[in-house]
């Protein structure tokens, strides 16, 4: 099968006219003929024409192929009239189906709605794009913290734990550049040795007064002599 491209038909010329012209012409049988509107100022009077038929060997199909084959049209007069067709080489033939317009209309519908959805999806992207780079920079602030870099914090050493100077807990404080401060690890300290306090201690205990601690007992509490016997 093969496939020409009419640019300008009139709006009267019907697939069995233009059909009747081919086998008249010695083209070939068509098949089908596809006509589409025009986009020019004559839409109401001409429209275009997909041609499509089978080809019977003759001169004037020669003359056609070589001249599509060079990349130009056939010019074609119609017997009937002064009126002539350009036969142009179709490079997008529409393949026959068996589908009816209704089959045709179905699909085309079903096709919008999956080319809508994809809109969706792709309208999307942006947004996404967005969400994956703050993702990003809330990982790596997790990951490599501004304020470790500028001042790391060493681990506690068993050193650190010393119970020579002070009872109270002390924190280095400093201030850094953007005037922030900031803390170091804690650090015990006692304000005198335990020795001491152990002397200061038996000391409180020396001084201490005896105090006489004496039992009591109500006038009218049983004599326990009394029940020695059982």
């Amino acid at each position: 099968m093969y496939s020409v491209y009419i640019p300008h038909v009139s709006m009267t010329q019907t697939q069995e006219f233009i059909a009747e012209v081919f086998r008249l012409n010695g083209l070939g049988s068509v098949t089908r003929v596809d006509f589409v509107p025009q986009n020019t100022i004559n839409a109401n009077k001409t429209q275009q024409a997909f041609v499509h038929f089978y080809p019977v060997p003759s001169d004037i199909i020669h003359k056609i192929l070589l001249d599509h084959r060079n990349g130009q049209g056939f010019k074609l007069t119609l017997q009937q009239s002064n009126e002539y067709w350009i036969l142009c080489k179709n490079n997008n033939p529409i393949p026959e189906t068996k589908l009816n317009i209704h089959q045709i209309v179905a699909n085309m519908q079903y096709l919008e709605k999956v080319v809508g959805e994809l809109v969706q999806k792709v309208d999307k992207i942006p947004q996404l794009e967005e969400d994956i780079a703050t993702l990003s920079r809330r990982i790596q602030y997790l990951e490599e913290p501004e304020w470790l870099s500028e001042q790391p914090v060493q681990p506690l050493h068993i050193n650190d734990l010393s119970l020579d100077d002070d009872y109270s807990f002390a924190t280095d404080e400093t201030e850094s550049a953007n005037g922030d401060v900031r803390y170091s690890p804690v650090q015990p300290v006692f304000d005198r040795d335990l020795s001491k306090f152990s002397r200061d201690l038996s000391t409180e205990f020396a001084t201490m007064t005896p105090v006489d601690v004496s039992v009591c007992h109500d006038d009218d509490e049983y004599d326990m002599e009394e029940f020695e016997g059982f």
